[in-house]
């Protein structure tokens, strides 16, 4: 915004002066927003915003529902190790670059290890997200019998390939889609899932997370929730399009119980409301106040995330799979845990 008019949001000073909250005993440390109505009104002229709503007649309704999954034991311990971790470079009082390249491997590893733990041992396979994943898709969702297409989401291409296993054990067929696929495969293998009513499921990393269009599926499974709001709403936007034809979408997040996933998903809500209150035309909310809940530095975020987390919003949700309508368009790393066959001939990438 300060690139087209530097006017607009004001010097920093001022703006912070008007919209931000500080922390009383942290210098420059932000706790939350004000005035945001006011602030929404002077973007106005200068942001245009289409939202679903605005369309929404023509899209079907989408059950977003949160399936709680509790860690296994080995998981447990190897994630309370790592959160325990940080503590000393937490406490430095200066923190070289070799120490925040340090946190943030160890942040990835605590969000690794609640998939599973072969993501950081290599060795062992321990993840009840797994086999929660494999009661959801051949039970609640009936996926042999209905012939539903469904779309699962992983960051991390190794656990794509232990969910290929899981799939091929099971006489489920699908295909693999993450960055290692050349753009002009990935038209091919999308209109082969669409067209061949006997590949059921379509494994992604972020890759197909944004700018494909996957609306003959009417399920998105999160196997693992992204840092980003933006990130998990445009996994579930590849089904939600116009052009889909199931009456009604599903879209399942699995969060692991006493993790730091825990904690991403509720700073997902924290910042999903900030977001909707400067842009979204029908919010009223003057002040999002994240205080309790979320902090502005990393430092502070690293500190919040390996504390224990607060129940997630939505867990508590009884989950209707029954009451989901049919799917549309029916026709349509040592890697010692993973056979090369797993996708069918399609494209293996290698982690």
């Amino acid at each position: 915004m300060n690139f087209i008019d530097p006017e607009v949001l004001a010097p920093q000073w001022e703006f912070s002066m008007n919209h931000c909250y500080f922390d009383r005993e942290k210098k420059n440390q932000i706790t939350g927003y004000f005035n945001l109505q006011e602030l929404k009104d002077r973007l106005a002229d200068h942001v245009i915003r289409r939202e679903k709503s605005d369309v929404l007649s023509q899209l079907p309704a989408v059950q977003e529902v949160t399936v709680p999954v509790e860690l296994h034991e080995a998981q447990a311990e190897i994630h309370a190790g790592l959160a325990r971790s940080p503590a000393p470079i937490l406490h430095k009082k200066f923190k070289t670059v070799y120490d925040m390249q340090r946190i943030q491997q160890i942040l990835l590893n605590m969000r690794m290890v609640y998939d599973s733990t072969f993501l950081v041992d290599k060795e062992t396979n321990h993840s009840p997200k797994l086999d929660e994943l494999k009661t959801i898709l051949l039970e609640k969702l009936d996926l042999k019998k209905r012939k539903r297409k469904v779309i699962i989401f992983s960051e991390w291409k190794t656990m794509l390939h232990l969910i290929g296993k899981m799939l091929k054990a099971n006489g489920i067929r699908f295909v693999t889609l993450s960055g290692d696929v050349q753009v002009k495969k990935r038209g091919l293998l999308i209109d082969e899932f669409a067209n061949n009513p006997d590949l059921l499921v379509f494994l992604s990393t972020e890759a197909g997370g944004s700018g494909l269009n996957l609306q003959f599926a009417d399920t998105v499974i999160n196997f693992d929730l992204p840092w980003n709001p933006a990130k998990k709403n445009q996994r579930i936007g590849r089904i939600n399009r116009i052009g889909q034809t199931a009456r009604k979408l599903t879209a399942i997040n699995m969060v692991a119980v006493n993790s730091i996933e825990q904690n991403i998903a509720n700073g997902i809500v924290v910042k999903e409301a900030l977001f909707d209150a400067v842009l979204k035309d029908a919010s009223m909310t003057e002040e999002v106040d994240f205080s309790s809940r979320g902090r502005s530095t990393f430092i502070d975020q690293v500190e919040k995330m390996t504390q224990p987390a607060e129940p997630v919003p939505g867990s508590n949700e009884r989950i209707e799979f029954e009451t989901v309508e049919e799917g549309a368009a029916n026709g349509g790393g040592t890697e010692e845990l993973v056979d090369e066959e797993i996708c069918d001939g399609k494209e293996i990438d290698k982690r």
